[in-house]
């Protein structure tokens, strides 16, 4: 297949996923009677995970957008990592560098959430659900007709296709060794994150998908900054939890879920595992 040279404008190619979202996201929701609110307005903060998500799924992937061109280039920055990922993500996948292939899967990364959320009642209050929405999202960006049609309209070939299907699918994964303490019903702290249990989930991580460590970790940060515009800053657990009152106050004011807190509270604990992660890797 011949390379469309216009693929190379990505801020275009970009607009033009996020349209797609916008003018599709509803066609993926499954039309159950739980889920008609989320289908005339998927874009609902209500209809993601309120607890976890200050945004709708489509702002949240804005979001991440914004953060991979613009945040995460300080934190690269700022822990002497940008020579190394650059030169990672300088490799191309048929004369398309992987920086923009990697960019091109940001529209579609939660696309599995439309098609998989369920609906389960926890404390007589229905919650949304979108265990495995990741590898939906892969599935659908390799099977799916329409998404398929807008890639080959940009003029990707097969393997670039492949490529940002495969990004897709393990935006998630660091999110995995992230709940290990969670399941012992432990919290992820920084503690969990110096300790060479970490290490080790971490190192075996990048073994398994040894063609997508940088973008596991790459990932993984952007997400985490676009689940909230309350940002605090700490370097210890201690520190973290010290701003436990003012974090309600702000949530409060800004009338969101009170226990967006958590996912608040966690962001810096996120961005220390990605530093630690991403300086790993060889």
């Amino acid at each position: 297949m011949k390379i469309n040279q216009n693929l190379l404008i990505i801020p275009r190619v970009m607009e033009e996923a996020f349209e797609f979202l916008k003018n599709n996201a509803s066609k993926f929701i499954k039309d159950t009677p739980e889920n008609q609110s989320f289908i005339a307005n998927p874009d609902a903060p209500a209809e993601h995970k309120p607890k976890w998500h200050q945004f709708g799924i489509i702002t949240h992937t804005r979001k991440f957008a914004y953060h991979y061109d613009h945040t995460l280039p300080q934190y690269l920055k700022e822990w002497g990592l940008c020579k190394k990922m650059n030169v990672y993500l300088d490799d191309e996948i048929d004369r398309i560098s992987k920086n923009d292939l990697l960019r091109l899967s940001i529209p579609f990364h939660d696309l599995g959430k439309f098609t998989g959320r369920f609906i389960k009642m926890e404390n007589g209050q229905p919650n949304a659900h979108f265990n495995g929405h990741e590898k939906l999202s892969e599935e659908l960006i390799r099977g799916n007709r329409d998404v398929r049609q807008f890639f080959v309209s940009q003029g990707l070939t097969d393997l670039q296709i492949d490529y940002i299907a495969q990004c897709a699918g393990l935006h998630y994964e660091l999110g995995k060794i992230r709940d290990i303490p969670k399941k012992r019903g432990e919290k992820f702290t920084i503690a969990f994150i110096q300790s060479q249990e970490c290490k080790d989930y971490c190192l075996t991580s990048m073994k398994e998908h040894p063609g997508f460590k940088v973008e596991m970790g790459i990932l993984y940060i952007c997400d985490s900054l676009a689940k909230t515009d309350i940002i605090i800053e700490a370097e210890s657990d201690e520190e973290i939890a010290a701003k436990s009152d003012e974090v309600a106050k702000m949530v409060s004011e800004k009338g969101l879920h009170p226990k967006l807190s958590n996912a608040i509270m966690q962001l810096p604990v996120n961005i220390a595992f990605a530093h630690r992660y991403l300086s790993l890797i060889p």
